[in-house]
């Protein structure tokens, strides 16, 4: 028996915005939209993650809701951005990123991979 005979009209809209909010967020993790970026922080200190979703990300970074590091060493600027396809990808080339030195890091900001100035081009406030 379908539970959305039970709910009023309203919550049925919910529920179904909901779902379709739930439904679009698994086809955006399916579509292999994995990103490994690095912040430089107020400090100078680097910072290296992994998101699917780089725009909310990089906003909690600077409202100091992302994490504990960047927290207290905003504001913090976007330096790199590699596309990695999946969420495995995107954890395994973070860890590969973090275990770098600081040249090492420095080094990539001017790779190839960089996509930074290709994703600024459709996305100029980021």
């Amino acid at each position: 028996m379908d539970n959305d005979c039970y709910l009023t009209d309203e919550r049925r809209k919910q529920h179904m915005t909901d779902q379709n909010a739930r439904k679009i967020e698994k086809i955006e993790k399916e579509t292999g939209h994995a990103w490994v970026y690095l912040l430089e922080c107020a400090d100078n200190s680097l910072y290296c993650g992994w998101t699917d979703r780089i725009e909310h990300r990089l906003s909690a970074h600077r409202n100091g809701t992302a994490s504990k590091y960047t927290r207290s060493r905003r504001p913090v600027t976007l330096v790199y951005l590699e596309e990695c396809g999946t969420k495995s990808l995107a954890l395994k080339r973070e860890l590969q990123i973090k275990k770098l030195s600081r040249k090492e890091k420095l080094k990539l900001l001017t790779d190839p991979q960089n996509r930074l100035e290709a994703y600024r081009a459709h996305h100029p406030d980021i």
